[in-house]
């Protein structure tokens, strides 16, 4: 166990070059830090993957201090996009209107109570799940020895090969292990590896990795569960079972240490999570009628999950099915449903809707094109309905029978049952089932019917949560 302590800050380091490239840029662009921390190893990976192939086109050596810059670099421009992002929401455009820069960006809310004990519970659950998952190694094993397996000893002969070579093309970086034959290989764990390794601690580096890569999992498997479901008992569950599986990390990373395959899958489920946020809102912005702005919103999202896709063919290309596999319902679901609904709008345009009727998807079908009933109680008539000066369908209308005096009114931007029965001379009572009897419909015998029919009427029950006419709350007997 003293062992593995030695060898704790390769293990920061490496969490560190995983996370930081990555995070930054996803987290300008989204408000999850779950999510970012669970995509950004992807990000790094891609980086990688494009440096061991641009490095001998450039006849530059694959070391720690040509390639760890470029990483470096990435974190820097990510935090500085963050920075950016925050100032623009928060002041609401780059502009400072004349008032200093702390003023302008303002200070941060914290946030609560509750709040801090669910990141506090998501965390713990993380690391109990990786504790799960490297208890086995910690225990049971010393870095210094290598895994007695075949496939492992080819893996530390090819970091081997990249230390001496400084080569870490996947087109022939592993060349000595074919006899000199430039081959296609996956490199991306092995440039990695190469980065934290010196030629003496190939095997305790190679080991070390097989923790980071369990970290990297079960951190994947909670930000998919958070973005899948609002269980909090699934996300707490999530990171713990993921530690505690057979195959991975259990066979992958522990008996037989099928690194580039074990760093593939564990890529899967954090870029996963960061495309289903990313497709969520891409839908939401084409669904709200942005058009052409959606995607130009989108762009630095979707390079950040192509360069993510990217990692995963470097570390392992079967790693790139797994992902295409598991997103490939949500995908076709999604492009289904917008075919759909380009036909039905092409349909309803080409068939105008009836005189002083609005189509239902003017009316009824886009947020910003329909009837809404909001707090205030008041009929707000948008696009179609405000344009054509129809009422609102059965669905969304009030209850009562349109009076003479509703239906002589003018058409405005917006209108109320209790504003167009103020506006009557006479107005009338609404009741649930109709328009009541008013003053005018009395027998002239007991002019005050109404009144004495209302001071005998018992308490008035208490509000349900039915639907209720608006202006029967703000009802009073006529004066």
């Amino acid at each position: 166990m003293l062992a593995w302590w030695m060898l704790l800050p390769t293990l920061l380091a490496m969490m560190v070059a995983l996370v930081l490239p990555g995070f930054m840029w996803l987290r300008a662009g989204g408000r999850s830090s779950l999510v970012a921390i669970g995509a950004a190893p992807a990000f790094t990976f891609g980086l990688v993957t494009a440096l061991s192939v641009a490095y001998p086109a450039l006849d530059i050596e694959w070391e720690p201090s040509t390639a760890l810059p470029v990483l470096g670099l990435s974190a820097i421009g990510g935090a500085a996009a963050w920075a950016l992002s925050f100032f623009h929401r928060s002041n609401g455009g780059f502009s400072l209107r004349g008032v200093p820069l702390r003023e302008a960006i303002g200070v941060r809310v914290p946030i609560g109570g509750a709040q801090a004990a669910v990141r506090a519970s998501t965390w713990g659950a993380i690391l109990v799940g990786f504790l799960v998952a490297a208890w086995p190694l910690l225990t049971g094993a010393d870095p210094a020895n290598p895994v007695q397996q075949w496939d492992p000893t080819f893996h530390q002969n090819g970091v081997h090969a990249i230390l001496y070579g400084k080569d870490a093309s996947p087109f022939g970086g592993l060349h000595e292990l074919y006899g000199g034959r430039s081959v296609y290989y996956p490199t991306g764990w092995h440039a990695f590896v190469a980065l934290f390794a010196r030629y003496d601690s190939v095997v305790q580096t190679a080991n070390v990795s097989s923790l980071a890569l369990m970290a990297v999992w079960v951190i994947g498997l909670a930000a998919l569960v958070s973005v899948l479901t609002a269980s909090r008992s699934a996300l707490l569950a999530a990171p713990v079972i993921g530690g505690m599986l057979l195959n991975m990390p259990a066979d992958a990373l522990t008996m037989y240490n099928q690194w580039p395959n074990s760093t593939g899958t564990a890529l899967v489920p954090g870029l996963a999570a960061a495309a289903i946020v990313v497709g969520r809102r891409f839908t939401t912005d084409l669904r709200a009628g942005d058009g052409v702005r959606a995607f130009m919103r989108r762009i630095p999202q979707a390079v950040f999950l192509l360069i993510g896709a990217l990692g995963l063919v470097g570390a392992h290309p079967s790693a790139a099915f797994s992902i295409l596999a598991l997103l490939i319902a949500p995908l076709l679901a999604s492009l289904a449903s917008f075919a759909l609904r380009a036909t039905s709008a092409m349909d309803e345009a080409s068939s105008p809707p009836s005189r002083g009727v609005p189509s239902r998807s003017a009316s009824s079908r886009h947020p910003s094109s329909r009837c809404r009933r909001r707090r205030s109680r008041r009929w707000v008539p948008t696009g179609a309905t405000a344009a054509t000066g129809a009422r609102p369908s059965p669905t969304h209308s009030c209850p009562t029978r349109p009076s003479r005096a509703r239906r002589a009114a003018p058409t405005g931007p917006s209108f109320s049952c209790c504003s167009l029965l103020r506006a009557s001379p006479r107005p009338r009572a609404c009741t649930r089932s109709g328009v009541g009897p008013t003053p005018s419909s009395a027998p002239p015998n007991r002019p005050d019917s109404r009144r004495k029919r209302t001071k005998t009427r018992g308490p008035r029950p208490r509000p349900t949560r039915k639907r209720r006419c608006p202006c029967r709350a703000g009802r009073s007997s006529p004066t």
